[in-house]
């Protein structure tokens, strides 16, 4: 009997054993998560197996996933804008309390270990957050104001950088529990969360700039003139304009900071393109802004480019850099191959001519001779020349400035190639002309037959078979097919935009609207 009280004895201590392991199994945590971290092992079980699922990430940054939020996560961050141009960051903390702690009892679980609050911000949106740009790194500890249950808040202030970007830029908020994730781009950890949101910034910048000439046709900058350089600047409340610094293809300076860093310079007359004289001109502004409340000072910049021509005046008032008498327009162009053909050596502005002639090829010495009417407007009327059994016809005219010039040097090259055509190894010597000298020898159309019936298309037995006499001028009622030819050569040929640095011309805004003259050709 007392050996099966004795058995029935161990069998109950048995029994315990096994109840005790089967108890212990299920509520301590497992192990090689918490049981090194006497922290950790006062919390209920929660598998961390794989990284919690974060909803959302700043895009092109590096991933943190942070941990757990079953116990503490981020209720919210919020950035509030101050009048003195600094922010107030707030960012709420819930905790949950998992092992029931009060106040007046000790609580390892919170009284040893704060809720560690870090918060990034790139402020120059290179994708990165670098210790520099950490605006929040603090530890909660206040757990008996809330009971060791609810919404902790840590505060935080600060001024953004002078050279914050302008652009919508990201921050990062983390949040650590038995442990302080002070590295933005840490992948995960036991206990925490993260939060990144997108932010814009108000702070100094330079949203443009402009230059304008002074006095200038259309306030477009010119040599000889001067140029003035203006800034829109955005100075939100708490700042101020310290400095303003011009740089690059000018005469460099310091402008007016109390009005939007206003300054003036003249660029030199004469043949460009150069930095000093005409041409597209790149510079730089650094503005150097002051915070009203810290003193704090840093600097913006921003790159423009401008383009600035030469003075080209109007017709009896032609600018003259050099005072030579010949307008700058033909020199300018001539020398930057803005016409093609102006350059050619037998070329020339003909001062005699005038401001109403475009230009005549002479004989007598074998050059072209340009006039005034050449940097202006050809044909400004149009003219108009129907199509006949005899005449092909066209319309012509409305060339401006650059182009005018350059269909009135083909144009007058072309008389010239004419008439040396017919020279001993020319390119018509010995052909047949049948309207030369009808009806008197002071008619001649100068065109050989073959040549008006295969090429031009006008009539063989007529010197001005498409009545140029009534359509342009009477005089060419003496060889209007010869006038027909060069001016069907040249319509339409054009100048090179691109090296037009006149003002007005084809690269100035208004571009070249020039006056309506009477204009010819002789």
């Amino acid at each position: 009997m007392l050996r099966f009280e004795e058995m029935g004895r161990k069998a109950s201590v048995g029994i315990i054993v096994v109840a005790m392991m089967v108890f212990f199994l299920f509520t301590l945590p497992s192990k090689g998560w918490t049981s090194e971290d006497p922290l950790d092992a006062r919390r209920p079980f929660v598998s961390k197996m794989a990284p919690p699922a974060k909803t959302f990430s700043a895009p092109g940054y590096c991933d943190s996933w942070g941990g757990s939020t079953s116990f503490e996560s981020i209720r919210s961050v919020t950035l509030t804008p101050n009048p003195d141009g600094t922010y107030r960051l707030v960012v709420q903390v819930f905790i949950a309390n998992p092992t029931g702690c009060t106040v007046g009892e000790p609580c390892p679980e919170y009284d040893t270990s704060p809720e560690y609050v870090n918060v990034w911000i790139d402020w120059n949106g290179d994708g990165f957050w670098d210790e520099s740009e950490r605006v929040m790194d603090t530890a909660l500890t206040g757990y008996f104001n809330i009971n060791y249950w609810g919404t902790m808040t840590a505060f935080g202030q600060f001024t953004p950088p002078i050279d914050v970007t302008e652009d919508p830029t990201w921050l990062r908020a983390n949040l650590g529990w038995g442990y302080d994730p002070d590295d933005p781009c840490m992948p995960s950890w036991a206990w925490g969360d993260v939060v990144d949101q997108q932010h814009s910034f108000k702070a100094p910048m330079i949203k443009n700039i402009t230059a304008k000439g002074v006095g200038t046709a259309g306030t477009n900058p010119e040599t000889g003139s001067p140029v003035r350089l203006e800034a829109v600047l955005e100075t939100p409340a708490g700042y101020e304009v310290d400095a303003c610094s011009w740089t690059g293809d000018l005469t460099p300076g310091n402008g007016d900071a109390a009005n939007n860093c206003r300054y003036e310079y003249t660029p030199a007359t004469g043949v460009g393109p150069k930095v000093e004289t005409y041409g597209e001109k790149r510079i730089k502004l650094t503005v150097t802004f002051r915070h009203t409340g810290t003193g704090a000072t840093g600097q913006k910049s921003k790159d423009h480019t401008y383009k600035v021509f030469f003075k080209k005046g109007t017709p009896g008032a032609w600018g003259d850099d050099n005072g030579n008498g010949i307008p700058n327009w033909f020199e300018y162009w001539r020398a930057n191959a803005a016409v093609p053909g102006l350059g050619d050596a037998d070329v020339f502005y003909d001062q005699t001519l005038g401001n109403n002639t475009y230009g005549y090829w002479s004989s007598a010495d074998d050059n072209v001779h340009v006039g005034g009417a050449a940097a202006m407007t050809h044909y400004p009327s149009g003219i108009n020349v129907p199509a006949t059994d005899d005449c092909p016809g066209g319309t012509f005219g409305g060339a401006k400035g650059i182009d005018c010039a350059a269909e009135v040097v083909v144009h007058e090259h072309r008389h010239k190639t004419i008439y040396h055509n017919w020279d001993a190894g020319g390119a018509w010597e010995g052909w047949t002309d049948s309207d030369r000298g009808v009806p008197s020898a002071a008619y001649n159309d100068g065109l050989p037959d073959v040549y008006e019936w295969l090429i031009l298309g006008t009539a063989t037995d007529k010197v001005d078979s498409c009545n140029l006499a009534t359509y342009k001028s009477a005089t060419y009622a003496t060889y209007g097919d010869n006038e027909f030819d060069v001016m069907t050569l040249s319509n339409g040929r054009t100048g090179i935009a691109a090296n037009d640095w006149a003002n007005p011309g084809k690269q100035t805004n208004p571009a070249f609207t020039p006056p309506h003259l009477f204009t010819q050709h002789l």
